[in-house]
C-alpha cells in the first residue's frame, strides 16, 4: 500500500521545495528532497521519541526545525 503513493509523494515533495531546489544540482536537490521526506517520516518521530524521549508533539516541532535549519542553510 504504501509502495503505492511514492510517486505521488515524491512529486510533491519535489513541488513544496523546488523554490529552494531549483538551483541546485539534480543530486543535492534529490538529497534534500530524501532529507525531507526522512523528517517527516513515522520512522523518525518514533526514534526522537523513543531514543531522544520526546513527546510526539516535541518529535514534530524539531522534524520542522530541522527542516527550516536544512533549507535556510541552501538559501
Amino acid at each position: 500500500m504504501r509502495a503505492n503513493t511514492i510517486a505521488e509523494r515524491r512529486a510533491a515533495f519535489q513541488a513544496a521545495l523546488s523554490t529552494i531546489t531549483d538551483g541546485l544540482a539534480p543530486g543535492e536537490a534529490a538529497s534534500v528532497e530524501a532529507l525531507a521526506h526522512l523528517l517527516f517520516s513515522a520512522s523518525a518521530w518514533e526514534d526522537m521519541k523513543d531514543y531522544g524521549g520526546l513527546s510526539g508533539t516535541e518529535a514534530g516541532e524539531t522534524a520542522s526545525w530541522a527542516l527550516e535549519v536544512i533549507l535556510s542553510a541552501i538559501a
